[in-house]
């Protein structure tokens, strides 16, 4: 797989291309269980990304599928489960070579998961 990465001139940090596929794990902050988890990036000519992540928690499977925008080393999502439109909120990850770091929130509720995924090897 061909990486592609920026070097900002104002920081040291290098920006790569998130466009891939990604293997990590998070937290449910209500369930307060673990879940494992393959996210899927790809960005279009505008530079809109379109992300779909499939869950495994508690031997349940769980599709979400979300728009987002890349911008200063960040790149930002709203998603929405698949199979519930009520099922929705807003992802934020930090971009870090091969590596996103992230924290989101459901709609109209007040608890933060963290998800770290880090790029699948070809």
């Amino acid at each position: 797989m061909l990486k592609i990465c920026l070097l900002s001139l104002f920081t040291s940090a290098a920006f790569c291309a998130v466009e891939g596929t990604y293997t990590g794990s998070g937290t449910d902050p209500y369930e307060k269980t673990t879940y494992t988890v393959t996210a899927t990036f790809t960005k279009d000519k505008n530079g809109v990304y379109q992300v779909t992540w499939d869950e495994m928690e508690k031997g349940k499977k769980f599709l979400y599928k979300g728009t987002g925008l890349e911008q200063n080393g960040l790149i930002s999502f709203v998603f929405q489960n698949a199979e519930d439109n009520t099922d929705i909120g807003i992802q934020v990850y930090k971009i870090n070579g091969d590596t996103l770091e992230g924290r989101y929130v459901e709609f109209n509720k007040n608890l933060v998961g963290d998800e770290k995924l880090s790029r699948s090897k070809k």
